[in-house]
């Protein structure tokens, strides 16, 4: 069973269905970039960085010296455009974002950045009163109106940290929110947050009126001009996570041949199919890989480069031959022989209805199951199957005797409804 948690324990429910969601399903879509796609490059420089959203909001770059590198496989097998503190990309004003709400979701990563303001991306300029999404010290900071508030995360180190999802959510004239991995890490209600801003030309990896650049990876960029309901927001969460951070899967259960005590014959190696920050078997070891030597059920719950914890689980049983399951209706007047194939040299049985034997006669209407135990000790126990009395031939007929020409047909007079071939 696959599923996955945030840090709080809390679970986000990533499944299949939100996997399918992209941001172009949700209304308000302004601004979609996405460093997979619409990469325009010169050499190894991007000059242009193409709008998914259908709006045709273009992020671009003339001069060769402030042009960022297109990095592939960066990240879960996607590409980043690499930004080094000296590189940026601007766009055009998207009209109307200065007096809406707003809903804005970065993936990024940091590499080494000054104590102060790194700008990620923004909205108008510095001055008069644009607004940033930006790292200063350690914190995600939201610079509006020429005002700044601070998270309480400190995530975001000096010397680098991983890929992380940035939000800020902006209900307009209530209040204004950010997070990180999809964790509430900053608030305000104050005015210069809450109202309109000065509304400009965007840009991606610093604003072109202020110093202060972004060193790092950008994967992906999605904005819109509302706030996003709760459900609405779990689904871009949901697809960014799906994107981004690997899926656990430790596999199939497996089965191993068991020896006297009913103990596995031979160890079995468990190991979790991606690399994650950190790893908790029910064991109690916590690294990617264990070895098990005893039947049972075993579970890991693993950290992403998000924060967030996924949880499977996979069992390790004796190995049986399988039941062999026999056709389940019986004609009437016949019969229908269940055999395990199994031998009472290794093999006890205890049928559903009495019978020790290592095969069933089954004549009658009912439902059987069988319970074995081997010579190691191990038991198992069969599915309960349903056998049903196929009594069609007693009421199936074409009628009476009668007389026919050559191309005459004829048909079933009772049972016809019934047939298959």
């Amino acid at each position: 069973m696959k599923s996955s948690l945030n840090s709080q324990i809390i679970f986000l429910f990533l499944t299949n269905f939100c996997f399918s969601q992209n941001p172009s399903t949700i209304t308000g879509l302004k601004l979609w970039l996405q460093a997979d796609s619409g990469i325009t490059q010169s050499g190894a420089n991007v000059t242009s960085w193409a709008d998914n959203s259908g709006n045709a909001n273009n992020a671009q770059q003339s001069n060769i010296n402030a042009q960022p590198i297109l990095a592939t496989n960066v990240l879960n097998g996607h590409s980043a455009i690499h930004f080094n503190g000296n590189t940026f990309l601007n766009g055009n004003t998207i009209s109307g974002l200065s007096t809406s709400s707003l809903t804005i979701f970065v993936v990024a990563s940091g590499g080494v950045m000054s104590d102060s303001y790194n700008v990620l991306f923004d909205i108008g300029p510095y001055a008069p009163g644009g607004m940033w999404l930006s790292k200063n010290t350690q914190d995600f900071t939201i610079y509006s109106n020429n005002a700044i508030y601070s998270t309480t995360s400190s995530l975001l180190y000096n010397t680098g940290f991983d890929p992380k999802i940035f939000q800020y959510k902006k209900q307009f004239g209530v209040s204004a929110e950010s997070y990180l991995n999809t964790l509430l890490s900053g608030s305000s209600s104050d005015a210069p947050f809450i109202n309109a801003f000065v509304n400009g030309a965007y840009a991606v990896g610093g604003d072109p009126t202020y110093y202060g650049l972004w060193n790092g990876n950008v994967f992906e960029i999605i904005l819109f001009d509302r706030l996003l309901s709760t459900t609405e927001n779990t689904m871009v969460n949901n697809y960014l996570a799906s994107r981004y951070a690997p899926i656990l899967n430790l596999g199939a259960d497996v089965a191993i041949l068991s020896n006297i005590g009913c103990v596995p014959s031979t160890g079995t190696t468990l190991t979790v199919n991606a690399v994650f920050k950190d790893y908790l078997w029910n064991t109690g070891d916590t690294s990617k890989q264990i070895t098990v030597n005893q039947y049972g059920t075993y579970s890991v719950i693993t950290t992403d480069n998000f924060n967030i914890k996924h949880y499977d689980t996979i069992k390790v049983t004796p190995s049986l031959a399988v039941y062999n399951y026999p056709t389940t209706a019986i004609c009437v007047g016949s019969n229908i022989i269940w055999n395990t194939n199994l031998s009472h040299a290794n093999y006890s049985f205890q049928w559903s209805n009495g019978s020790t034997d290592s095969l069933l006669n089954i004549t009658n209407a009912g439902n059987y199951a069988v319970h074995i135990a081997d010579n190691s000790g191990c038991t198992y126990t069969s599915d309960t199957i349903k056998f049903v009395m196929d009594t069609f031939f007693t009421y199936a007929t074409l009628g009476v005797d009668t007389a026919l020409c050559v191309g005459n047909t004829i048909q079933l007079k009772k049972g016809a409804a019934q047939a298959v071939s």
